[in-house]
């Protein structure tokens, strides 16, 4: 699975920063965020919709990392079109199926968000 940055570092508006996390896909996909400093945002049933999560977020820089998994086994289907937004802008996005043999497709990126 690639993972997609439209930028990278991430840059947004110090104080509260919401990220939204959401499949519209039909494979059964699990999304976990970290940011730096605080506890994991994780969304695994991502067929119930998206789910957001608010951060406050001081001015400074934040290591982060983005995991994503999808699944076939008792899925609709093999596709995922994941995406991760902050503030309403998308800072990760993935999409594809899982290959035919495999069970799984699995993702990962490290990367920054600056707070200013």
């Amino acid at each position: 699975m690639q993972i997609n940055m439209p930028s990278s570092p991430v840059r947004v508006d110090a104080g509260d920063v919401v990220f939204t996390l959401e499949d519209q896909g039909g494979a059964h996909v699990s999304i976990t965020l970290y940011v730096q400093g605080s506890p994991p945002i994780e969304h695994d049933e991502s067929f119930q919709g998206a789910r957001e999560t608010t951060l406050h977020l001081d001015a400074g820089t934040y290591a982060c990392k983005i995991l994503i998994a999808a699944f076939k086994y008792g899925a609709l289907n093999r596709h995922y079109e994941t995406t991760i937004h902050a503030n309403g802008t998308v800072i990760a996005s993935a999409a594809g199926d899982v290959a035919g043999t495999e069970d799984s497709d699995i993702g990962w990126v490290k990367f920054n968000v600056i707070a200013a």
